[in-house]
């Protein structure tokens, strides 16, 4: 609540998110007596402190005023407008303001609304989570079948449809037709397959995934060469359709002497010159 309508009055800033503010220094700026101030925020956790204006007004009081909630009893506008500073008599005013029957039912407004919206937090996170565990989890089953037709050396694709009556999409691809296979094992990914978009099985993907995976296969094969003395081999030979195809091959020789001979690429050749 703000009130500028005298200068005692202060501005106040009592957030029902935030908490009352409570500084560890120079609280109060004034000093009187021996009385022993470092246990006051614990007394009193209700001790929201401005510090420009040296005074303290109870927050949960103030935010069931802003908020309009439905308090009984006397409300002292000390605590909730001006603010209090009379610091010789901070405790007696504190405990009086503590036990009285406006203060109670401020605090248990404000608990019950504190209560509320950390619960509302918590569902839109915690469903959030499991919404990206559940993507996850299908994305993971997606490249598990990719590189298992990788693997075996299957085509991915197959011929696609576009009408009235069966629709769009893949009719008879090993990716589609392996995933529908496996979820018989995975019951979630059904929903996951009717999905009109973002199923992360556009030939894109595939295309950007296959990719991933020979650069991490690369990367794992030089490791091995790094260091070593390595033969390229190379040849060429035309396709079905009389493109010259380049095969590229590494071999080499490991510490105990074995040779191994890798397969790295198949590579289309526009030509067959030297350059």
């Amino acid at each position: 609540m703000a009130s500028t309508s005298q200068d005692s009055e202060i501005e106040l800033n009592c957030s029902l998110a935030a908490g009352p503010h409570q500084p560890i220094l120079n609280f109060p700026k004034q000093t009187f007596g021996k009385q022993q101030r470092s246990s006051w925020y614990s007394r009193y956790p209700w001790i929201h402190y401005v510090q420009e204006k040296d005074a303290v007004v109870c927050s949960d009081c103030t935010i069931a005023i802003q908020r309009k909630m439905p308090i009984s009893g006397y409300v002292d506008k000390v605590f909730t407008e001006t603010g209090f500073n009379n610091w010789q008599k901070a405790l007696q005013k504190c405990d009086k303001h503590q036990q009285s029957q406006s203060h109670k039912f401020a605090v248990n407004m404000v608990m019950r609304e504190r209560r509320k919206a950390r619960g509302v937090n918590e569902i839109l996170s915690s469903a959030h989570a499991q919404e990206m565990e559940h993507n996850r989890n299908n994305f993971l089953v997606i490249l598990s079948s990719i590189r298992f037709l990788a693997r075996q050396g299957l085509p991915i694709r197959g011929h696609y449809i576009n009408d009235a009556i069966h629709g769009s999409g893949e009719l008879n691809g090993n990716l589609m037709q392996l995933l529908h296979l496996r979820t018989e094992d995975i019951p979630e990914l059904v929903a996951w397959l009717k999905r009109a978009q973002d199923r992360f099985t556009s030939p894109t993907i595939q295309n950007e995934v296959l990719e991933i995976m020979a650069l991490a296969v690369l990367r794992k094969l030089t490791g091995r060469i790094s260091g070593r003395q390595y033969a390229s081999l190379v040849d060429e030979t035309p396709d079905i359709s009389n493109i010259e195809q380049l095969v590229f091959c590494l071999r080499y020789v490991d510490d105990q002497l074995d040779s191994h001979e890798n397969f790295i690429g198949l590579h289309s050749l526009e030509s067959t010159r030297a350059s």
